[in-house]
């Protein structure tokens, strides 16, 4: 189950002259016009993802305060990234577990709400099954 990635893209955002000067190691770059599955369209925007927490779905607490250090350190970074011409925008996603549960309720505590709003950065969280153990 994924962790938290932060998502940068944008159709005429320059992908490729962006990260040759960044600090940011991508775990996936995609450009536009290029595919990205073997059975989707070609891509429309061009943009990178950078794991900001490798912790599990089941783990939000040190997704969260994963996600509060890595944009703490890479600050000045990622004000340039949200200044870079051609960028539509980039999201924070959190991979959490769907719990079964009446109501699934997660907190996003206000110093990660400071940051990632000072920054520019939209929060998404994404709900995904958790797999039982006996599973085949």
């Amino acid at each position: 189950m994924p962790g938290c990635v932060l998502r940068a893209s944008g159709p005429d955002f320059a992908v490729d002259e962006f990260l040759a000067h960044s600090p940011l190691r991508p775990c996936s770059i995609w450009r536009r016009g290029e595919r990205r599955h073997q059975y989707r369209p070609p891509s429309k925007d061009s943009g990178f993802n950078v794991v900001v927490s490798d912790a599990p779905g089941d783990d939000m607490p040190s997704q969260i305060g994963d996600a509060v250090r890595f944009l703490t350190a890479h600050y000045e970074e990622l004000v340039r990234l949200m200044a870079s011409s051609g960028l539509e925008g980039a999201v924070l996603d959190f991979g959490i577990a769907r719990r079964d549960v009446m109501a699934q309720c997660d907190t996003l505590p206000a110093p990660l709400i400071r940051l990632a709003g000072g920054l520019g950065l939209a929060i998404e969280i994404s709900q995904y099954p958790m797999l039982d153990d006996g599973a085949e």
